[in-house]
């Protein structure tokens, strides 16, 4: 599929509204459930304002002589100043946001894609990426004709306190046949694909690309590495894919990143797409021929040891978080024995 021939003209359309479509169509971004999540945002953001603003203010004026008669008047009229300021910001959110898929829609429809804003929709297995947290969903998802996907991710790590959610952009492109589980982890991108947990192999290769990506293969997948990052692919991901994230897995290839608005205009999207498929046309002119010697020449067969990284034995996993605490001891003594 060629990305650059799309139209993306419809992406800086900010003059759409829901006449414009059909209500089949309407129905792909489900406008009832950004009409909840709003509701929902008024009502966090206006309550959390009330009891903050009135603490801090009624402390403030119960201290003071003068004002302690009105501790409990000018109070109300701070919050309800607050309170409008966020119903504000939020219902300007809120109208930018359903501006913003209606555009994604029209582009949608305008080349015969398919995109939805169902959260249901369940993240793909087998990437390191989603194996992350918990409460894990697309948020925005578009689908090519070649079965490419783009979609805004969003998934919870901790909880309590500490609880976060975290999103990213990703998109996966169909490759040729299956090939072993390769991971890039760039050197821009702070996304960062952990791999501390399993059995990996760090690849190291020529030139300067190391300077760009660090690479990891599942061990003993040295030489098929080093088969499919040719001198031509490294080239495509320093050119075009220093911005991402990059996972091999199967038969298909994934990239993240953080998500930006500047993804979702005409220029954003086009940079976006035209670039990951930059680095997957050369990925799939080096793989078409890939067959792991470990199968006895079957295509389109990885063996089980190069799948898949494999996760660490529990001692082992056990033995790191020692030898991290251990060095963070011997560090912190080092400190004040020098300072």
């Amino acid at each position: 599929m060629d990305y650059s021939k799309l139209n993306y003209s419809a992406l800086d359309n900010k003059n759409l509204s829901k006449k414009d479509f059909t209500e089949e169509q309407l129905a792909m971004i489900n406008t009832k459930k950004f009409n909840r999540m709003f509701l929902r945002s008024v009502i966090r953001v206006s309550l959390g304002a009330i009891i903050i603003i009135w603490t801090v203010l009624s402390i403030v004026y119960m201290t003071d002589e003068t004002g302690e008669q009105l501790g409990f008047l000018v109070p109300p009229l701070f919050l309800v100043i607050i309170a409008l300021v966020a119903v504000f910001v939020i219902s300007y959110d809120s109208r930018y946001s359903s501006k913003r898929n209606l555009s994604i829609l029209r582009f949608a429809i305008d080349n015969d894609l398919h995109y939805t804003t169902d959260s249901e929709i369940t993240p793909p297995k087998g990437p390191l990426m989603f194996s992350i947290g918990y409460d894990r969903k697309q948020i925005r998802t578009l689908i090519f004709p070649d079965l490419s996907m783009f979609a805004l991710y969003e998934y919870t790590v901790e909880s309590g306190k500490s609880r976060a959610t975290h999103s990213l952009e990703f998109m996966s492109m169909m490759l040729p046949r299956r090939v072993p589980h390769l991971l890039l982890n760039s050197k821009r991108n702070m996304v960062s694909v952990p791999v501390y947990n399993y059995q990996v192999q760090k690849i190291e290769l020529e030139g300067d690309f190391n300077k760009y990506f660090t690479v990891y293969a599942p061990p003993n997948y040295h030489v098929d590495a080093l088969q499919i990052l040719t001198p031509d692919v490294m080239q495509a991901f320093i050119k075009y894919g220093q911005k991402y994230d990059f996972e091999l897995i199967g038969n298909k290839l994934y990239a993240y990143r953080h998500p930006s608005t500047k993804t979702w205009s005409a220029a954003g999207m086009r940079e976006a797409l035209t670039g990951v498929a930059n680095v997957a046309s050369q990925i799939r002119e080096q793989t078409d021929t890939y067959r792991d010697a470990r199968i006895n020449g079957a295509v389109d067969i990885v063996a089980p040891d190069g799948m898949r990284f494999k996760i660490r034995p529990s001692w082992q996993r056990a033995l790191i978080v020692i030898l991290i605490v251990l060095f963070c001891y011997l560090m912190d003594y080092l400190i004040k024995a020098l300072f």
